[in-house]
């Protein structure tokens, strides 16, 4: 649920970074917690345009 109101506040957009400092869990446990979710389809990994960084679109938010 975490994960989910912190890609809200990013419109739907969250990297592993973001998500880290919004819900004060772990990177490990942040980055297994959106890989499953990209597996489910739920959110889509890609890379950011201006950065080239992974970031996980929220694609329901």
């Amino acid at each position: 649920m975490a994960l989910i109101e912190a890609a809200q506040r990013h419109d739907g957009m969250l990297s592993v970074t973001q998500a880290v400092l919004e819900t004060r869990m772990g990177f490990d446990e942040v980055e297994v917690l959106l890989r499953e979710l990209a597996k489910s389809e739920y959110v889509e990994m890609m890379n950011d345009m201006n950065t080239g960084a992974i970031v996980y679109h929220f694609v329901e938010i």
